[in-house]
């Protein structure tokens, strides 16, 4: 079942992929914390010059899907899935 959040969360740690890139490792949401156990699956959107970064990411029990606008450093808790 997939729960739509919305909302944006604040990224308490980061980590970086092996190609350098840095992904969000644990954020926090509506007082709950969230730890994520890899990097994920990450899609890049570029549309009318703007650009968008979608990332899968899990807790080894659930699926998270975030987006970042490109634009600033903030994040949005897009939907939970399991």
């Amino acid at each position: 079942m997939t729960k739509m959040i919305n909302k944006t969360v604040n990224v308490t740690a980061l980590r970086f992929s092996k190609s350098l890139v840095a992904y969000p490792a644990r954020v926090e949401c509506d007082g709950r914390t969230y730890e994520f156990v890899d990097a994920g699956l990450s899609l890049t959107v570029r549309s009318e010059g703007a650009i968008s970064k979608i990332l899968t990411l899990t807790d080894g029990l659930q699926q998270f899907r975030l987006r970042s606008d490109g634009r600033s450093s903030d994040w949005t808790l897009v939907s939970i899935t399991g």
